[in-house]
């Protein structure tokens, strides 16, 4: 199939495969201003985060990440939702993954500064900068070996990385000062000059794992409240601890792994989605007040296809 379908083509391409895909030529919503908590966005439009692996060893914005976040400031967007920033360096996923610390918050100042300038000039707008907190989680490597910061086993992803069974599991106390580090993050973005903070809980790293921890004892795991209490009480301490600054989060909806594994999949069947923890989740989030709300789903480095066409799909048509 080409890349480009002319709308008839998509419409009868569409109904071929028994799909409903609304679709319009009228673009103008796009360029409308959008209340975004107490703030406004310029457009509808979102650079959404992904990690570009070219910032410095002690975590600060490189020379190519200042070029990157430059140009895509002046690309139009009205937030700039930028990648994944670990909270600790332990929570780095490689060695030149973003870290923020007392150290280094003046680069990331002028980094958000050069962005604004960026926008002002090629677009005339302001724009809003949120900062993606995370923690790598299982997928922690944060001096160029992996060195995993396990919430639960899973045999399909134990395999996957070569991990013994009985791999030693993050503690309760662990993660409680993980959980600072989030706190003590969000504070220096704010300082910083970002507009939001992220707290990353998606594609299987530490928090989206916590998700689908259902055989995790402890406050952090078991049933629904437990598995989700991470994520809320760390949005519920910046909103009281960083006031002003606005409070997201980039929420995976669906892992793709089955039960006890994984989170919004049914017991037996992975593939299944079973969207009741998922949306009772977003509905208390809104709750919160979070402004804005990013949505994912599946694990990158495991099952990549169920958020992108792929290699592992190729008997699935790109619009189903």
């Amino acid at each position: 199939m080409r890349c480009r379908l002319t709308q008839p083509e998509l419409d009868a391409t569409a109904a071929e495969l028994g799909l409903h895909l609304p679709s319009s030529d009228d673009f103008a919503l796009l360029g409308q201003s959008v209340a975004i908590g107490d703030r406004a966005a310029a457009n509808r439009f979102v650079a959404l985060p992904m990690e570009g692996a070219d910032a410095m060893a002690d975590g600060s914005p490189g020379e190519l990440t200042f070029r990157r976040y430059e140009r895509m400031a002046a690309g139009g967007a009205g937030i700039i939702w930028l990648e994944a920033c670990a909270v600790a360096q332990h929570g780095r996923s490689g060695t030149s993954t973003m870290y923020l610390h007392e150290k280094n918050v003046q680069a990331y100042a002028s980094l958000v500064t050069r962005m604004r300038e960026s926008a002002r000039a090629a677009m005339g707008h302001e724009i809003l900068c949120i900062l993606q907190l995370t923690h790598a989680g299982r997928h922690a490597k944060p001096g160029g070996t992996p060195a995993p910061v396990m919430a639960h086993h899973c045999p399909v992803l134990d395999a996957a990385g070569d991990l013994p069974s009985d791999y030693r599991l993050v503690t309760d106390a662990q993660l409680d000062a993980i959980q600072d580090g989030y706190i003590r993050t969000a504070q220096l973005a704010a300082t910083a000059g970002f507009d939001g903070v992220d707290v990353k809980a998606c594609h299987g790293y530490l928090i989206s794992s916590l998700l689908g921890a259902h055989e995790r004892p402890g406050k952090y795991g078991g049933d629904y409240d437990g598995r989700t209490r991470f994520l809320t009480e760390t949005i519920a301490r910046i909103q009281q601890d960083v006031p002003g600054v606005l409070v997201t989060t980039r929420l995976n909806l669906f892992d793709g792994l089955p039960k006890p594994y994984g989170f919004g999949s049914t017991q037996d069947e992975p593939a299944t989605q079973d969207m009741r923890e998922p949306l009772q989740l977003v509905g208390e989030l809104a709750e919160m007040g979070l402004p804005l709300l990013s949505i994912s789903m599946g694990l990158p480095r495991f099952d990549p296809h169920y958020g992108r066409p792929s290699a592992g799909m190729k008997e699935e048509h790109q619009l189903v």
